[in-house]
């Protein structure tokens, strides 16, 4: 017997189950040529990352849990559920730090929402448009909510990919299963009782933050199961006495600014990656890079000084990082290689650290300007000889939507990542696939096209 559906208020759980079902006339061209980007750059990261060592140990985890079975991974294997896929692909594309970012939610909403949509593809007969309009809705949940909760989520210490970009995910499998309001809202309440995540990985640069983005994919798969098949999740889970805003991010709620939901899409205002690490060294590896061009030459004597955001300061201000981890959270790291070779590449931040720039790091100063808000990206990078002060200043790193990649920077990083394992050819087929995703009649030959990549 098919149990009871709860009546809906009209919490803010329930506000966004309701944008779900968004009209596809509503979603505006400028909003699918966004997502066909971001669709392209999560899939390039996955397939790239899907050979790391974080990577593998998720897949053996999850091979632990039974044979394989029909549903695509980035690393040519197949799992049992779709769930398992999300698991393993959304890791995969976090393992990098290349993928995509909000300024203000302090969140890789891609990532996670991504991975999520392709598994659900798999089960179900869905158009290009289809795929891309779900990730679009997913988006828009995961970033307002993120915005929403932050800097005070983040400043007690959670990881906000970990935490309610899940529900974007959420938003965005629902709207592909064609569930109702009521169990769309079901499944983001029980998606925020599993959420969970902090920062604590910066400190010992444990590989386990890479398994956030895997964990709240899998949950947000996980969870529309779990309501399509009767469970409740509470409708205040969000804003309740003992709801997420009160028990992760603090009192005196703001009210969720959803007025001009379904009119403005925030997949047009996300950040993309051209450095493999956090978001927040960007400005800085920028200014240094932009000193570099200008022939800036650091001394043995040089002096340099970099400043930053309070949150930028206690996030990435280590001068001697000793792993993986602690180089992408490193913003001296990154600064000393754009002084010293006005670039930086994969393979800075992996298994072949610089040594000339972790000598230079431990020479550059972070000081916290007190003056910006938590989340403000500027960076001034000042490089001191003797008498002489050089110093440029940046409000934001490249990628964001006032200083965007183009179509030729986008395609050259996508190449760069694909490479590695695929043929130009094939690497080729694939790009050209996604970029049609729009018109793509099914999505099933797609992702026999992100299958064959790795094959």
């Amino acid at each position: 017997m098919t149990p009871p559906v709860k009546a809906v208020t009209a919490t803010v759980t329930q506000r966004l189950a309701e944008f779900v079902s968004l009209s596809s006339e509503d979603v505006p061209q400028t909003a699918l040529e966004a997502a066909i980007a971001a669709v392209i750059d999560t899939v390039a990261c996955g397939l790239r990352g899907s050979s790391l060592p974080v990577s593998q140990a998720v897949r053996a985890a999850v091979n632990l849990q039974g044979m394989p079975g029909r549903f695509m991974c980035f690393d040519g294997s197949k799992t049992q559920s779709a769930a398992q896929a999300a698991y393993i692909n959304a890791t995969a594309a976090h393992s990098l730090e290349l993928d995509d970012t909000d300024a203000i939610g302090l969140t890789h909403p891609g990532v996670v929402i991504i991975p999520a949509a392709l598994a659900a593809t798999q089960e179900l007969p869905v158009t290009g448009r289809q795929f891309l309009e779900a990730v679009i809705v997913g988006y828009d949940v995961a970033v307002r909510l993120s915005r929403w909760v932050n800097p005070e989520h983040r400043i007690r210490g959670f990881h906000t990919t970990a935490t309610v970009t899940s529900l974007g995910a959420v938003a965005a499998v629902a709207r592909l299963r064609g569930m109702s309001t009521e169990q769309c809202a079901s499944a983001m309440g029980i998606a925020l009782s599993y959420a969970g995540g902090t920062f604590e990985f910066v400190q010992a640069g444990s590989n386990l933050k890479r398994v956030h983005a895997g964990k709240a994919s899998s949950t947000a798969v996980q969870s529309c199961d779990l309501a399509v098949c009767g469970v409740e999740g509470p409708f205040t889970a969000l804003e309740g006495n003992h709801g997420f805003y009160a028990t992760s991010v603090g009192p005196n709620m703001p009210e969720l600014d959803l007025s001009d939901l379904g009119r403005n899409f925030v997949i047009e205002e996300v950040g993309t990656k051209r450095h493999a690490c956090c978001r927040f060294c960007h400005t800085a590896i920028d200014a240094a890079i932009e000193l570099f061009k200008q022939n800036v030459c650091v001394f043995p004597d040089s002096l340099i000084e970099v400043a930053v955001s309070s949150l930028c300061h206690e996030q990435t201000g280590g001068q001697a990082p000793k792993n993986e981890l602690q180089r992408q959270f490193s913003t001296p790291y990154g600064v000393a290689l754009g002084l010293l070779y006005g670039r930086t590449t994969l393979s800075d931040f992996q298994d072949c650290p610089d040594e000339a720039a972790l000598a230079l790091a431990r020479r550059v100063r972070m000081v916290a300007d007190l003056s910006l808000e938590p989340r403000n990206r500027r960076a001034t990078v000042r490089v001191m000889s003797g008498a002489s002060v050089v110093e440029k200043q940046l409000d934001e790193p490249r990628g964001e939507p006032t200083s965007p990649f183009t179509a030729d920077e986008r395609f050259e990083k996508y190449l760069s990542l694909t490479s590695k394992f695929t043929s130009p050819t094939m690497a080729g087929y694939l790009h050209e696939g996604l970029s049609r995703l729009s018109v793509s009649p099914r999505m099933a030959p797609v992702i026999d096209l992100i299958a064959a990549a790795t094959a």
